[in-house]
């Protein structure tokens, strides 16, 4: 399914302004400030909201939650038509979980080193 421009801008706001405010407060989708973050940024194109919650959801939340717990989450609240863009961002997610995880180890091996 292809979708306009403007979607692709929406989802890409809604990564920048949101990411910061999950990376201080790993906030879920399902609680209550998650739902703020998420539907205050939704409000102007509700038209918008399957897609952002299928492929921009998981790449705020990784953090927070597993890929396997945000899919099992987000599946119920998107069209199946959305399910392509919900395995897109669950691998986003799932890369960044490995990233971080890869970083820790690394950081962890050069600490261990210096002492």
């Amino acid at each position: 399914m292809r979708f306009p421009a403007k979607a692709a801008v929406l989802c890409a706001a809604v990564l920048l302004l949101a990411g910061p405010v999950a990376a201080v407060a790993p906030f879920s989708v399902d609680t209550a400030p998650g739902r703020l973050v998420i539907d205050g940024l939704m409000d102007p194109n509700p038209q918008y909201r399957p897609l952002i919650l299928a492929q921009s959801a998981p790449q705020i939340f990784w953090a927070a939650r597993t890929p396997d717990e945000l899919e099992a989450r987000l599946k119920p609240l998107i069209p199946a038509a959305m399910l392509p863009n919900l395995g897109r961002g669950l691998e986003a997610a799932r890369f960044l979980r490995s990233e971080k995880e890869r970083l820790v180890r690394e950081a962890d091996a050069y600490a261990g080193g210096r002492s």
